[in-house]
């Protein structure tokens, strides 16, 4: 049992739905205008490094998500009133993530991007 005043465990299936609804939906994915970086799967999110980008030279293949350091993630930074290359994530009219949302991609980052909760881990 957590105690009342560490923070919950934050997993990849809490961020999924985040990431579908404000990422995924219209850019971040196969067919779509920013499909060379996809966020569809936590495979993708785990192994993907910034390939592209208009004068972005210190982010190029950055990782999207360095487990434990959020300062070092793109997929973080870009979220960010100031990222460090580019625009704030995501662009246009569409949804954007709340400031509780993004902290929770923090959490989820400094916790270690978790795939799932250990307590649902099986060992059959």
């Amino acid at each position: 049992m957590q105690s009342e005043s560490s923070p919950r465990t934050i997993t990849y299936d809490d961020i999924k739905p985040i990431l579908d609804d404000t990422c995924t939906q219209r850019c971040h994915r196969k067919g779509k205008k920013v499909e060379w970086a996809p966020l569809t799967s936590y495979k993708e999110i785990i192994d993907g490094k910034a390939v592209r980008g208009k004068d972005c030279g210190d982010t190029q293949y950055k990782n999207y998500v360095v487990a434990g350091n959020p300062m070092e993630s793109l997929l973080y930074l870009k979220l960010l009133n100031r990222p460090p290359c580019g625009k704030r994530m995501p662009r246009g009219s569409g949804r954007k993530p709340t400031e509780k949302e993004i902290d929770m991609i923090r959490q989820w980052i400094e916790q270690g991007v978790l795939a799932e909760s250990k307590s649902s881990m099986k060992n059959d």
